[in-house]
């Protein structure tokens, strides 16, 4: 019997340690958070505007304060994403392909962090990108004779 429960307390000790332990989340990651969801709101804005505006260096420089976080699922998600700025665009769709992958690593950042700001998936299939976006009606950033081609995919 003993056999059986030092078995089972190790068993039980050895698999709650892999447990990804929840951090808290401070004020000041929690506006870095912010930070970026309301950049990219900007970038999206400027692409459907004049494409050629649109510029990476304020999101690059939140990444680089949030790589500093105490909170070590930030730091970890703000350097993986800094991976997708390392290298300027070479050009337009570079752009819109950093962009869009960087649109899944914001949704996976709302889910980690628990913030609760009203941000949307979108995805065009026509040129198998996605965006993040206030918006509830498609308006996509990387077709402009397209800007109605697209799905609402999460609300």
């Amino acid at each position: 019997m003993r056999l059986v429960t030092s078995t089972l307390t190790l068993f039980f000790l050895l698999f709650s340690s892999c447990e990804k332990k929840s951090e808290p989340w401070n004020t000041g990651d929690l506006g870095l958070v912010e930070r970026l969801f309301l950049e990219n709101e900007k970038v999206h804005e400027l692409l459907l505007k004049d494409p050629t505006k649109a510029h990476l260096t304020t999101i690059k420089q939140i990444l680089n304060e949030a790589s500093k976080s105490e909170n070590s699922n930030f730091k970890i998600w703000a350097e993986q994403s800094s991976q997708f700025f390392l290298e300027n665009p070479k050009g337009e769709d570079d752009l819109y392909q950093k962009l869009s992958d960087f649109s899944l690593k914001l949704l996976e950042l709302k889910k980690i962090s628990q913030y609760q700001g009203k941000y949307n998936k979108f995805y065009c299939p026509m040129v198998d990108k996605y965006w993040v976006s206030q918006d509830t009606v498609v308006r996509n950033p990387y077709a402009e004779d397209m800007r109605d081609c697209g799905e609402l995919l999460t609300e």
